[in-house]
């Protein structure tokens, strides 16, 4: 049993509803962030909002705020950053309000990285359709050209056949 004193290793959040279990020390692993702030011995940011059952309410996106957490269990690393751009800014938004500024870096490098890719593919998808447009008339030719190969080997055997009966 923990003495009146003493911090509890563990904590509970109840994020938009859902609630998280995790360390008090994972959560102030940016210290200087709002977030790490929060949870400090007489923090600036006062009493933290509670729910109905007296654990920590943040009325932010659960589901962003999984990757902020995912983050800070991985000592400030993005592995596997959201698929969809649409998550991806949700979660740059978190990581912003917490403070996060590593985390905000690491995000628009990915966000940027995005750009490019689709910009890559903005130039090379007309290509790639004028290449399937070359191909087209290329085998058309090619059928053509079989077909009039075919219509003079007709015409030469019957132009011998002609001479030689």
């Amino acid at each position: 049993m923990l003495a009146t004193h003493e911090k509890p290793d563990t904590i509970t959040l109840n994020v938009g509803g859902e609630l998280f279990r995790t360390r008090l020390e994972t959560l102030q692993l940016v210290p200087d962030s709002p977030l790490g702030k929060m949870f400090e011995d007489n923090s600036a940011y006062g009493k933290l909002p509670r729910d109905e059952n007296g654990v920590v309410f943040f009325d932010r996106d659960p589901k962003a705020f999984s990757s902020v957490l995912d983050y800070l269990r991985r000592r400030c690393r993005v592995i596997g950053p959201p698929e969809s751009d649409a998550l991806l800014a949700r979660v740059r938004d978190e990581a912003d309000y917490f403070g996060l500024v590593g985390m905000m870096a690491q995000l628009d490098k990915e966000t940027r990285a995005r750009k490019v890719r689709n910009n890559h593919h903005q130039l090379i998808n007309p290509i790639l359709q004028v290449g399937a447009v070359i191909k087209e008339g290329l085998t058309a030719m090619t059928v053509m050209q079989a077909d009039q190969l075919k219509a003079t080997q007709i015409l030469n055997r019957d132009i011998y056949n002609i001479f030689t009966n």
